[in-house]
């Protein structure tokens, strides 16, 4: 069993369960099952210069449910980010999970974002605009990450479409 899940930081949680060494198939009065669980942190998760989404459709207080969005809505952001800004792009990814090779259901859709302004001192402010339809993107829970030169923010915000 193998099983992969992208976390809100943009890392990765792996459960999986270690197989049978021969000794304790020979030994069969000691048959335990071994599961390990591991979270996977690329090494830009440590860069300085991640976007941090501060407001989200109005909101402040992130991640404790998720945020409804329509088809085709534009959402206004707010995001800080330290150091030189880059070109910043945004994506809205539905986790699905993975298995032995298999991604279900996972997608990862690109978003427009447009009317980026600078609002003071580390600040800045955008439109995000959602998926068109459900044709690019199934009605449910998704994350919106907004990423710096390709390095995703320091977390995702937590949609859902539909």
């Amino acid at each position: 069993m193998l099983v992969y899940y992208i976390l809100d930081d943009h890392g990765y949680f792996r459960l999986f369960r270690q197989p049978y060494n021969l000794f304790t198939i020979l030994n069969t009065s000691n048959l335990s099952i071994r599961y390990r669980a591991e979270i996977f942190t690329p090494p830009y998760i440590s860069a300085n210069t991640r976007p941090q989404i501060t407001s989200f459709k109005g909101q402040t207080t992130l991640n404790t449910s998720p945020i409804k969005v329509t088809y085709g809505e534009a959402v206004p952001i707010i995001y800080t980010l330290t150091g030189t800004p880059g070109t910043i792009t945004a994506t809205i990814v539905h986790p699905g999970f993975r298995t032995h090779s298999q991604a279900m259901s996972m997608r990862l859709v690109h978003l427009q974002i447009t009317d980026i302004a600078s609002s003071g001192q580390d600040t800045y402010t955008a439109k995000v605009y959602m998926p068109p339809n459900n044709f690019i993107l199934p009605p449910g829970p998704h994350y919106v990450f907004i990423l710096n030169n390709g390095t995703p923010c320091t977390k995702s915000v937590w949609v859902l479409v539909g």
